[in-house]
């Protein structure tokens, strides 16, 4: 038995490398295809001003960065990267239901022909749109430290008793009060 594994010992090793070294030219020269996930597409926003011209500001809920799987030549999937990709929502294309399609291609036009996208994980990026408002608030006095000995703060008098803000409704909502901070130490 130990005579049938160790004669021509050198002719079975040749052998097995020469198997192994067919299946990589095979592989090379066939160019297979392979399927693989691109991750982290930044998603572009167009025609923002559709929203912004009504007097309204938005934000991303969801689809500002998505992932892709595409199926293409081997040589070619191994090689794409996230930056390959040009991700677009055009806000001309609003639904009532504050969301806008999501279009992906590649970027070089020779891919294009030759590796297919099969899907993304977001189809619509979804945005979160109010309307921008503006108000006034009074501007209170705050005082932190200590006087120094024999001094004591007498007046306070400020140029504008009174500021505007021009925020998003719900950002109102949540302002209390606004203050000016003086150090009298």
């Amino acid at each position: 038995m130990k005579s049938k594994l160790t004669d021509n010992l050198i002719l079975k090793i040749l052998s097995v490398l020469m198997a192994i070294l067919i299946w990589i030219v095979v592989l090379n020269i066939n160019d297979p295809s392979k399927t693989r996930i691109i991750t982290g597409i930044k998603v572009e926003v167009m025609n923002e001003s559709v929203i912004t011209d009504n007097n309204q500001v938005y934000t991303i809920t969801e689809g500002q960065l998505i992932n892709v799987t595409v199926t293409g030549p081997r040589t070619i999937v191994d090689s794409l990267r996230a930056g390959d990709f040009k991700a677009t929502a055009d806000f001309k294309d609003i639904s009532q239901a504050n969301s806008v399609p999501i279009n992906v291609e590649i970027d070089d036009y020779g891919y294009q022909q030759k590796v297919t996208i099969n899907k993304q994980s977001h189809n619509t990026m979804q945005l979160d749109i109010e309307n921008l408002t503006e108000e006034e608030y009074d501007v209170q006095v705050k005082y932190v430290g200590n006087t120094e000995n024999h001094y004591v703060v007498a007046d306070t008098e400020l140029d504008s008793p009174v500021v505007k803000v021009t925020a998003p409704e719900s950002v109102h909502e949540s302002i209390k009060q606004v203050s000016v901070t003086v150090d009298v130490s």
